[in-house]
């Protein structure tokens, strides 16, 4: 008899005899795949008892939690198990990605569990486990459900559970799954903890520079803006020195190309900057350069690639929409309010006209007016601006300078104003 068939023959023994010591759970489940039919049903059920009384809870305590949750009754169950066991129910949700048919369920009843323990409460719980497998097990777990939560607060929690932990490496990769939902800087500053904490500043430049060489993907341009962020946050310089070529500036976004300039020359690195500019074409990356040369010093050179910046907007007598706004924009951020103001006034005056853009520059026009006290020009200009969101059939597109977005917010700003310009100018005396 071959030496395998002869040890799951044991093993099988061992779960027809009640007296003799069961076999771990993990040579129980291999049993309940291999063994003949008979012992492999007796092994599958010993099996299904035992993981769960290794997480700590009985077999018929867990079935209610095994149902979907698009049941409410799932779902209330999991919130009482919560609340009864605590932290330890991570060790549950360990056991249930072994569970055929529950790895759909994992991300969701984590999410119920981070939602209600506090991190330090389930970085404790997972540190006392005493196998280190399981413990592996666990911080597998939680870097692989990260990718599969499109929560930012759960993956905040999920940040700060790996550093409780020490396990420095993961961070990073959940960190940058909450940053390209939301850029919240708040996961720049817990991936930075965990690079001072592990000495990972050379990872900057290692992730820098694979996604300048990869293919391209949808959150391309997000991660190289976050990773070139967390060089900036660590001191990482040298890590993301010569990391780019003039293509991956290229390739990017307006915001995204003018947040990683922006980082590169806080850190000191407006020379090679410029050189990655050197063939700049586009409007947005003419501007970024004028940045770097004013910087340096060279006015007469950083004034004249902001005018050919602006000049490239135009075609003729129409001007490019899309790429006016997102300059003026670049510029506004950057504190360069005159030139925006041009620039945005230029979308409004030239055609094409009745488009997204012509509304959007004209709430920047209006709150500058707001902001000068002419409460009038920015209650014409709020109308004008809500009159093009109604022609072109929805108000999704329409922002405002601090995020506000869409038609009804619009229209509670211009109630707002029709209510302060009365005050703002009274009645002539009769």
């Amino acid at each position: 008899m071959p030496p395998r068939d002869a040890r799951i023959l044991a093993a099988c023994a061992l779960v027809a005899h009640a007296a003799c010591a069961a076999p771990a759970p993990a040579d129980l489940r291999r049993i309940a795949v291999e063994a003949p039919r008979g012992e492999a049903a007796r092994a599958a059920r010993e099996w299904d008892r035992l993981r769960w009384t290794a997480a700590g809870v009985e077999a018929k305590d867990v079935a209610p939690l095994l149902g979907s949750f698009g049941d409410p009754a799932t779902r209330g169950a999991w919130d009482s198990f919560v609340a009864l066991h605590g932290a330890s129910t991570i060790r549950v949700i360990a056991a249930m990605a072994d569970t055929a048919g529950q790895q759909e369920n994992v991300p969701r009843a984590l999410a119920v569990l981070l939602g209600a323990v506090p991190a330090r409460d389930l970085a404790a719980e997972i540190a006392d486990e005493a196998s280190g497998a399981a413990r592996r097990k666990v911080r597998a777990l939680l870097a692989e459900v990260a990718g599969r939560i499109p929560d930012a607060a759960l993956l905040g929690r999920i940040c700060e559970v790996l550093l409780l932990l020490w396990w420095y490496e993961d961070v990073p990769d959940v960190a940058i799954r909450g940053w390209t939902l939301t850029q919240d800087e708040a996961f720049v500053r817990l991936a930075a903890a965990a690079v001072r904490r592990g000495g990972l500043e050379a990872s900057a430049g290692t992730a820098v520079r694979r996604l300048a060489g990869g293919r391209d993907k949808a959150t391309r341009g997000a991660e190289l803006v976050f990773w070139t962020r967390l060089a900036r946050e660590t001191g990482a310089a040298d890590a993301v020195r010569g990391s780019l070529r003039p293509a991956d500036l290229e390739r990017l976004s307006a915001g995204e190309a003018d947040s990683v300039a922006d980082d590169w020359m806080t850190m000191g690195l407006g020379d090679e900057l410029e050189a990655l500019l050197a063939s700049a074409a586009s409007p947005v990356l003419l501007y970024l350069r004028s940045r770097v040369r004013a910087a340096a010093g060279r006015a007469e050179a950083a004034a004249g690639d902001a005018g050919a910046a602006v000049a490239r907007l135009s075609v003729g007598e129409a001007i490019n929409q899309q790429a006016a706004f997102e300059l003026a924009e670049i510029m506004e951020r950057r504190g360069d309010a005159e030139t925006a103001y041009r620039v945005w006034t230029a979308i409004v005056e030239r055609p094409p006209g009745g488009a997204v853009q012509d509304a959007n520059a004209l709430l920047r026009l209006a709150r500058r007016a707001e902001l000068a006290g002419d409460l009038r020009k920015a209650l014409s200009l709020c109308e004008q601006a809500l009159r093009i969101g109604r022609d072109l059939g929805s108000g999704t597109g329409l922002s405002g300078p601090g995020g506000s977005r869409g038609t009804e917010w619009l229209m509670r700003a211009i109630l707002d104003l029709k209510r302060r310009v009365p005050a703002a100018y009274p009645a002539p005396a009769p």
